[in-house]
């Protein structure tokens, strides 16, 4: 089938005039919650806030979440972010009684 200019002007100002889509909003899980707001809490810990406090103020502005289920989740990010020790390459010994043959045929 075949199309007119005329046909896709038309369907060209048709698709200009639909309304923009609205982005769905992210979503982020309890765990992500928490690494996000890691900041804010680490900055009540320093204010003497204990973790169930925390938790409570958590509750209170929406973020339902138990106690322990906050302190696991802040081990978890701080593991996720600290640096990892990179091992040294070691090289790979050889055994014992690998010998090059043409070094000892040349010295015979």
């Amino acid at each position: 089938m075949k199309y007119t200019k005329e046909q896709i002007e038309a369907i060209a100002e048709s698709l200009r005039k639909l309304p923009p889509i609205e982005k769905k909003k992210e979503e982020l899980s309890k765990f992500e919650a928490v690494k996000a707001l890691s900041k804010e809490i680490a900055g009540m810990q320093k204010k003497g806030y204990s973790f169930e406090q925390i938790s409570n103020a958590l509750k209170e502005s929406g973020l339902d979440i138990a106690t322990p289920t906050l302190k696991s989740y802040l081990q978890r990010s701080k593991q996720g972010t600290a640096k990892r020790k990179v091992q040294p390459k070691t090289e790979i010994a050889q055994p014992a009684g690998n010998t090059d043959n043409a070094d000892t045929e040349s010295q015979s």
